[in-house]
Parts: structure tokens; C-alpha cells; sequence
């Protein structure tokens, strides 16, 4: 029936939301238009930058599974910091990634720790793509509950 937004069978999905990079932290605080002159600009130039919106933190996330991914380089603090995210931006999970060291960024292969208020849960080192299918996996646990 039309009337009945959720009949008997229907099949319910769950939206997800993985945001996977930021756009960029920061912007110029002065855009400028067409080619900047090296004679006009001088010796020196000093670029002023501000602080782009936080995107993830914005968003309206009811009733969406909401994972974000975090590359970090410190491997003491890397796991705090993506477990931060958790309410910082108010997602469901994280994927920490550390990188460095030949792995993460420009390499074949990854590691990721998908990271849950309940759980953190080490992805074995593979080809990404197989990663994100392990992924993919985690996240629709999420789902699931």
C-alpha cells in the first residue's frame, strides 16, 4: 500500500558515508584571479591561509553509518588521534591508517585498524582493494546492530 511507508517485506537499507580525505584543511585567505606576475609580486610573497569548514563535523549524520578514514605518521599517538574522531566528528567508526615507512600512500598494499567505540580490529596488510572489501565488511557489522 502507498499509505504505509514500511510494509510487511520491504527491505530496509542503511545508508553509509565513508569520507575518505579532506578537500583541504586550508585556503588562501585572499584568491586570486588569472597569473600572478613574479615582478609585480617581488622578492618575497607571503601567502596568507584560513582554515576551510570541517565538512564531517557539519554534516547531518542521522541514520547513517558514518566512517572516516585517518592517515597519521606517528605511530604513539596515530591510534589516539583517529580514536578521537570517534567524537570529535561524530562518526561511527574510523579507519587508522599508519603510513610511512612504504606503506600507505603510493604503495600497492595497506594496513588499516578499523576503530569502533566498542572495538578496534587490525585489517591484515594486503592489495587495498582486497582491504576495502574487509572494509566494507566492518561497516555493515555496523549496520547490522
Amino acid at each position: 500500500s502507498m499509505n504505509n511507508p514500511n510494509p510487511v517485506g520491504m527491505i530496509r537499507k542503511t545508508p553509509y558515508l565513508f569520507m575518505a580525505a579532506a578537500v583541504s584543511d586550508y585556503r588562501p585567505r585572499y584568491p586570486q584571479e588569472g597569473k600572478l606576475k613574479k615582478s609585480a609580486l617581488g622578492e618575497h610573497w607571503t601567502l596568507e591561509l584560513v582554515q576551510n569548514p570541517d565538512m564531517l563535523s557539519s554534516l547531518d549524520k542521522t541514520g547513517i553509518v558514518t566512517v572516516a578514514f585517518k592517515a597519521e605518521t606517528d605511530p604513539v599517538k596515530g591510534p589516539e588521534n583517529a580514536r578521537q574522531l570517534l567524537d570529535t566528528k561524530g562518526v561511527d567508526a574510523v579507519c587508522y591508517n599508519h603510513v610511512g615507512e612504504g606503506k600507505g600512500f603510493g604503495s600497492d598494499e595497506n594496513a588499516v585498524t578499523f576503530i569502533t567505540p566498542d572495538r578496534e580490529t587490525k585489517l591484515a596488510t594486503a592489495p587495498k582493494a582486497e582491504l576495502a572489501y574487509a572494509i566494507l565488511d566492518e561497516a555493515k557489522k555496523l549496520g547490522d546492530e
